[in-house]
């Protein structure tokens, strides 16, 4: 990256790191193309009329910090009984049938295994809130963005949380021992999550053009 005239990251912590290091990087936050954002306005108005039970956690398994981060939560659920005031949580994503398997983790857990556009949409659609959580990795998960813009409230962990601080729609906990309170809390969670907008792109557009001179 030293040898680049310039480094976009997705993630602000990142953007700090390389700058202090003397690599010029400019932050630009992930925002989806119109085709999914369209699919996740969609996916918001269906979530207004139906009830809503369960957690989801679903990532990219063949990530080795998504897949840590998901059978650590699964044990920690099944492990602490948290299907007793919570609900299923249900667990899914690209590659899981080849790194969990169903009842793995009691019936606590629902393995949904890997999942199409529309049963995930249908799934997303009833459960109370999605669960990001991880113990390390770099970047900045998109999956809470486009979440937000599906107007599903997500929990996560103060590093999984890395670039959405702050955010309405985000609810943080510290480590998996605080994740019951931020259950209990989530039905309280009647405030509309706002649409993040998207990003302002001005200023890469006219860093490119310094480049290009």
């Amino acid at each position: 990256m030293s040898q680049c005239r310039l480094v976009i990251t997705v993630s602000r912590e990142e953007d700090v790191l390389l700058n202090n290091l003397g690599i010029p990087s400019l932050f630009i936050q992930y925002y989806p193309g119109e085709p999914i954002i369209q699919r996740l306005l969609a996916l918001r108005e269906n979530r207004i009329k139906n009830v809503k039970e369960g957690f989801l956690a679903a990532g990219n398994t063949g990530n080795l910090q998504t897949r840590q981060g998901l059978k650590k939560l699964c044990d920690y659920w099944q492990k602490n009984r948290l299907e007793s005031f919570a609900g299923k949580l249900l667990l899914g994503g690209f590659r899981s049938n080849e790194f969990f398997t169903p009842g793995q983790f009691g019936s606590s857990v629902e393995f949904l295994g890997p999942m199409s556009n529309d049963s995930l949409d249908h799934i997303l659609s009833q459960v109370k809130a999605f669960i990001c959580y991880q113990e390390n990795g770099a970047g900045s998960l998109t999956r809470i963005c486009e979440m937000l813009i599906a107007g599903a409230p997500v929990l996560a962990n103060s590093l999984a949380a890395r670039s959405y601080y702050n955010m309405k729609g985000v609810s943080e906990f510290r480590e998996l021992d605080d994740i019951g309170e931020a259950l209990k809390q989530i039905d309280k969670y009647t405030g509309e999550i706002p649409v993040p907008p998207a990003p302002d792109v001005t200023s890469l557009s006219l860093k490119i053009q310094s480049i290009r001179q």
